[in-house]
């Protein structure tokens, strides 16, 4: 991934040196990601400071073999101490999360 001083986002493959522009996608400094186990997607994720536990207000994925980035804002993760986020498979992220009480615990899955 190479980001311009603007924010901007190209994938570059180091195979062949094939270089794809991400579409409607602009780098931020509070902006994490890692990898799915087969290497082809990238999560992406916010965390809210403010948030008990990891917070996550948005989340997403690159595609980098459809060269594409799709993201979304969540709700209700301040009512929840999130305290993980991994992926389940190529396809699947998971978010394990407790109510404010830790009465109640949840896995949250979500496919891209």
């Amino acid at each position: 991934m190479e980001i311009g001083q603007n924010g901007s986002t190209c994938l570059i493959d180091l195979t062949t040196g094939a270089r794809t522009t991400l579409k409607n996608f602009t780098f931020e400094k509070d902006m994490n990601f890692f990898l799915n186990p087969s290497g082809d997607k990238v999560l992406y994720y916010v965390m809210d400071s403010e948030a008990d536990g990891l917070g996550i207000s948005q989340l997403g994925v690159i595609d980098l073999e459809k060269g594409t980035f799709i993201a979304f804002d969540r709700e209700g993760y301040e009512d929840l101490y999130e305290s993980s986020l991994h992926w389940e498979d190529n396809r699947t992220v998971s978010i394990d999360a407790a109510s404010s009480d830790g009465g109640t615990r949840y896995i949250l899955l979500y496919q891209f």
